[in-house]
């Protein structure tokens, strides 16, 4: 986690990532992830894009980031994997990236784990830089829906 030196932009999006992490929970319990997914998709579309410059990948590694002290510092309800990877990625689609939320398995002393993570570009948000050797990927979004990554 960092603690991060915030602007008062970022503070807005802590507050909104604050509030959003237990809607989105709540959600995945009442549908499918699935849904949430496509969901998510569409709003991104239609929503107006943030008034703010994209960057590369150390900016969208930045807002993981933010989403993590978020959840940690600020959130009613603490996030799983899932929960944070679903509301980064709507905020990733907004500002015109196209991540990939990646879903992996692994058993360790016997014990099932499974795990969920974005990838921009190839390259884990937020992560073990070895998230894929740590976790065999399963299913990837939007890959599996059989459609594009628009």
């Amino acid at each position: 986690m960092i603690t991060p030196l915030l602007t008062f932009r970022d503070r807005l999006f802590v507050v909104r990532v604050s509030c959003q992490i237990p809607l989105m929970e709540v959600w995945l319990r009442m549908t499918s992830c699935r849904h949430c997914y496509r969901s998510l998709e569409w709003l991104a579309q239609y929503v107006p894009p943030y008034r703010t410059q994209r960057g590369g990948y150390d900016a969208a590694d930045r807002l993981a980031q933010i989403v993590d002290y978020a959840n940690e510092r600020f959130s009613l309800y603490p996030a799983d994997c899932l929960t944070k990877s679903l509301v980064l990625h709507y905020h990733l689609k907004r500002l015109g990236w196209r991540p990939r939320l990646v879903f992996g398995v692994r058993t360790l002393t016997g014990q099932f784990q499974a795990h969920a993570w974005l990838e921009l570009d190839g390259r884990p948000l937020q992560q073990l830089t070895n998230v894929r050797e740590i976790y065999t990927p399963m299913d990837e979004l939007p890959q599996s829906l059989g459609g594009s990554s628009k």
